[in-house]
């Protein structure tokens, strides 16, 4: 599941009928002005591998050639232009490479808010062009608070690639209205209270026309009981306020109204009682009636099923097949590894049109011993084409089967909260390596189990590579140990890794691969702990230092990492009472990883190595 690149294209539906295209000014389209207007260029972050090429060319003197020998950095030259909320915008540029070159190019629309936040972003398919030019395009709707965009022309990788005459289209006008967010989630039976904001696209004298909102149907009839309080914020801002009845489960519309024209926000609404037997009150899973810790592998051959479970993975992402043969015969060799499912239900990233096959599926094989549960989609949220369909999907699903649960991968953490509606397990895929630091991991964590209710499950997936390189996006064995730490400290029930195969890749020859069935041993105590201990809150005095204690059978267990690259040293107690060890650290030791300590009068002090990670008992 790799981290897609593109992030969520914000839709509405709006009346109203498209426009003609309308060009946009692109400053120093084909680079006859060398690098002007183009960020990152000359000496700037990718200077080293841009330059403009006199002999290579499409139209004018010169092209853009990008050249860059590390796959991994993707280099990139970026021009701001403005941009109105609600628009749809068209990028295109000319591209060729190298004669057997295997680079590839890329066009990509981003969108800015007043903040300058990344709101939401596409990219055109990757090209791997010839010899000869051959032009590019993406399309990309602006979410309603856009006021800039960003066009970016780049270079995946290893090889070069050449540019020119980039243009920029208007191709879909703006709204006369438009509201943010376009899709709210609530709960059956509890009368909802919910906040948009709506922007006008014409500024008009003195107070703004006020919008009128009416509650629909997923079939147009319209619903009594919704009200709207409203506040102008400028010319052109109206904040509101949604008063809305308690609604059953299903599709409705909150259509808001101008004298010419209107926009609608989709408002799903999830069951109250949803929760499925296998899941406990506390988010852990059971399997077969026992309490079940995942550890996962994305892109794997049931023919290495037996393979994985040597290395001690316990879980796997099923096969993404309609040929049911293949499907049975994949759980039965899962059966004989003792391996569990993660069911796919995506084939062809469709939901809504893979519904009667799903269904199916679970009528057929949810009594199998190997079925883990059911995965709606991965990142739906970057997938604007199927992101309103799997609200309905989920509560289908749900009804067929309230033992198994429903999962869903979700790559955005600001839409954690609306996709928690509608998925039992969720699954959060915080990549770091290379560029970020392994806190990323923990932050998106906590982002999860902000909006996540206690009986739904958090699952980590995290990286262990699928490029590569140089520079390769493998994580070192401690870093990877880290990375499961913070996961686990932050409230994680189960790990999932990416990848075992990728175009170019197989995990089974890459460094961390002999050192997975340790890696794995490590993660699963930890993980009997997370599902099976008692929580002990602690206090820690380092910020920089994760840590987090259960009590099980009489003992604590303490879990600390650093993941930083220098020492640190970490003050832990618990938040009630004093850690029960016998004087100066007799009844404390290190179970794994490396770490000085001293047991003072109830308090921990502990120094932990530059990307350190430990587990710690007190007792017995």
């Amino acid at each position: 599941m790799r981290i897609a690149v593109a992030l969520l294209l914000l839709s509405c539906a709006v009346a109203g009928a498209a426009e003609e295209p309308v060009a946009l000014p692109v400053v120093n389209p084909g680079f006859e002005r060398g690098f002007e207007a183009w960020a990152n260029a000359a000496a700037g972050r990718f200077g080293a591998f841009v330059s403009l090429d006199r002999q290579v060319k499409r139209t004018g003197e010169v092209a853009l050639r990008i050249r860059c020998p590390e796959p991994a950095t993707s280099p990139w030259l970026a021009q701001s232009i403005p941009a109105h909320g609600g628009a749809t915008y068209l990028l295109k540029a000319w591209c060729r490479g190298a004669e057997g070159g295997r680079a590839e190019a890329a066009l990509k629309i981003e969108f800015y808010n007043e903040k300058g936040e990344n709101t939401s972003g596409r990219y055109s398919q990757r090209l791997t062009p010839g010899s000869e030019w051959r032009e590019l395009a993406v399309e990309a709707k602006a979410p309603p608070d856009s006021i800039r965009a960003a066009i970016l022309v780049r270079q995946f990788g290893s090889g070069e690639v050449w540019f020119d005459d980039v243009a920029f289209f208007r191709v879909g006008e703006a709204p006369v209205i438009t509201v943010d967010p376009p899709r709210i989630a609530a709960v059956a039976g509890t009368p909802g209270r919910f906040e948009v904001d709506l922007r006008l696209r014409d500024a008009g004298q003195g107070t703004p026309p006020r919008p009128e909102v009416m509650l629909l149907t997923s079939e147009g009839r319209s619903l009594p009981g919704v009200t709207m309080d409203l506040a102008a914020d400028g010319p052109r801002l109206h904040r509101g306020t949604i008063h809305a009845p308690a609604l059953a489960p299903g599709d409705y519309v909150l259509r808001f109204t101008l004298p010419n024209g209107h926009i609608d926000c989709r408002l799903a609404i999830t069951p109250a009682k949803r929760k499925p037997r296998n899941l406990t009150e506390e988010g852990v899973i059971l399997a077969n009636g026992k309490p079940f810790f995942p550890i996962g592998l994305y892109h794997v051959s049931p023919s290495e099923y037996a393979l994985l479970a040597e290395h001690g993975f316990n879980c796997v992402q099923g096969l993404n097949t309609t040929n049911e043969a293949r499907f049975a015969e994949s759980l039965e060799l899962a059966r004989k590894a003792g391996i569990l499912v993660d069911v796919p239900f995506y084939i062809r990233g469709e939901v809504a049109k893979n519904l009667p096959l799903s269904l199916d599926r679970i009528r057929r094989f949810k009594e199998h011993p190997a079925v883990l549960n059911w995965k709606i989609i991965d990142e739906p949220d970057l997938r604007p084409e199927i992101i309103d369909e799997v609200a309905d999907a989920y509560r289908k699903l749900r009804e067929a089967d309230w033992d198994h649960p429903l999962l869903l991968t979700i790559a955005s953490p600001p839409s954690y909260g609306h996709w928690a509606h509608f998925c039992d397990i969720l699954q959060i895929d915080p990549y770091p390596i290379p560029k970020q630091p392994l806190t990323m991991v923990s932050d998106y964590c906590d982002r999860a189990k902000a909006v996540l209710q206690p009986w739904q499950n958090l699952t980590a997936v995290l990286q262990c590579g699928w490029l590569p390189g140089p520079p390769a996006n493998q994580p070192t064995y401690e870093q990877a140990r880290a990375m499961v730490y913070l996961a686990v400290i932050h409230g994680a029930k189960g790990i999932f890794w990416y990848s075992m195969h990728d175009p170019g890749w197989d995990l089974t020859k890459t460094p961390l691969w002999p050192r997975f069935k340790e890696l794995n041993a490590e993660t699963a105590e930890l993980g009997a702990l997370a599902i099976l201990g008692k929580p002990v809150e602690v206090a820690c005095d380092t910020e920089e230092v994760h840590a987090a204690a259960w009590e099980r059978e009489g003992r604590v267990y303490i879990l600390a990492t650093n993941p930083g690259k220098d020492a640190r040293t970490a003050t832990l107690k618990p938040r009630a009472g004093r850690w029960a060890a016998g004087r100066d650290g007799a009844a404390l030791r290190v179970l794994r990883g490396e770490a000085e300590f001293k047991m003072r009068e109830g308090t921990l002090l502990l120094t932990l190595p530059a990307v350190g990670s430990t587990l710690l008992e007190i007792g017995g």
